[in-house]
């Protein structure tokens, strides 16, 4: 019996398909019964997934070294993916008290809710492997004399050096229910090894009454320094 000859275009569009469903597998949230146990940053889950995935399109296109390096590279690929963060919210002052100072400058209440400030920055130019790296606003918000606060949302979206949403483990966003001014801190942690090195955009969003009011992107130029165990972050111009 003949054995049918198959071009090697075929099997490398073969095996990018594969490689495709796997790591959207991979990058799929959870759902179903259980899904609210499972780890989105699940580094064990991820990692053989991706690894899989690298050592088929590697060995494709390379050969049996080509598989180890690609299950290599997909491994890395999928630990660095994800960050956890845990966030914190502190009330500063009341609205009452921020109410009080937008109309002793300002003369009266607007009619809708103020944005009177808001000031994300990042807490330290170096963070040690393994520790959090904080991302910290102030906000101060004042009531509208028609339209009261009475939910407020921040969230952070962090973004990879390709512009891809870094998937997250944890609470990305902080909640409130009344104006005032409030200290948020985001605490994002990398897995070893780091990140890959680059410009990160770390997006912050406020949201009063279920309506945008202010986005902020901090972009982040993100350096591994292997001396020292230590990554260093840097504000882009």
């Amino acid at each position: 019996m003949k054995q049918a000859f198959i071009p090697q275009n075929a099997l490398r569009l073969s095996a990018l398909a594969c490689v495709t469903l796997l790591l959207a597998g991979c990058a799929t949230p959870p759902s179903g019964p259980g899904a609210a146990n499972q780890d989105p940053c699940d580094v064990v889950q991820t990692g053989v997934t991706a690894a899989i995935a690298g050592g088929i399109l590697g060995g494709i296109l390379g050969g049996r070294d080509g598989a180890a390096r690609g299950a290599v590279l997909g491994g890395l690929v999928a630990t660095v993916a994800c960050v956890t963060m845990n966030a914190q919210s502190r009330q500063v002052r009341t609205a009452a008290e921020v109410d009080r100072d937008f109309v002793r400058r300002n003369g009266a209440l607007q009619r809708t809710p103020t944005l009177v400030s808001y000031t994300p920055q990042l807490s330290a130019n170096s963070v040690q492997r393994g520790q959090p790296l904080r991302v910290t606003s102030a906000i101060q918000l004042a009531n509208g004399s028609v339209e009261q606060i009475n939910t407020v949302r921040e969230e952070l979206t962090i973004l990879d050096p390709e512009g891809n949403t870094v998937r997250v483990s944890g609470p990305r966003y902080l909640r409130a229910a009344s104006a005032g001014e409030f200290s948020n801190t985001f605490n994002v942690t990398t897995p070893a090894p780091p990140a890959a090195q680059g410009f990160y955009t770390f997006r912050t969003q406020l949201f009063v009454n279920d309506r945008q009011m202010a986005t902020r992107d901090l972009r982040v130029q993100k350096v591994w320094n292997e001396s020292d165990q230590t990554v260093r972050f840097a504000l882009a111009q």
